[in-house]
């Protein structure tokens, strides 16, 4: 499925704050010529199996062809937010509370803070996001 803008750069915070990926690129003198070699940064997980042909990519470097296309689409799927929730430990530290309004929206609250989306994937993605930060500040 293609991801729209918000999309992408909710997936791409995901990735990078809970999941811990970061900007790489091929290591072309550890490729030796291979036809594996495109040139651009991309996001990947520490734990890749090929971590070991990348090397670390400034933010500020070109994009490669494809990304993101390693990183799962938390904003759009249920299974993969629910996956970012659980890493930040929204509900077991949080003691978030999920229900929906009248309005049909979904809700989360978390200490007394209310966040809502008519998308439950994007809505788990934010409030995961809000509830790492205020734990890896102290917050907790």
């Amino acid at each position: 499925m293609t991801r729209t803008k918000e999309q992408e750069r909710l997936d791409v915070e995901v990735a990078k704050s809970l999941f811990g990926f970061r900007w790489v690129q091929w290591n072309e003198r550890a490729l030796g010529g291979s036809p594996l070699y495109t040139p651009g940064r991309f996001l990947a997980r520490p734990d890749d199996v090929m971590s070991h042909l990348f090397e670390n990519a400034a933010e500020n470097s070109p994009l490669h062809d494809h990304a993101i296309a390693k990183v799962p689409e938390y904003s759009n799927d249920a299974t993969c937010a629910f996956m970012a929730a659980e890493r930040a430990r929204l509900f077991s530290d949080g003691h978030a509370i999920l229900f929906r309004d009248d309005d049909g929206e979904w809700v989360i609250e978390v200490r007394g803070v209310k966040v809502s989306s008519p998308r439950l994937p994007a809505l788990l993605c934010r409030a995961s996001l809000q509830w790492s930060a205020v734990t890896s500040g102290g917050g907790r």
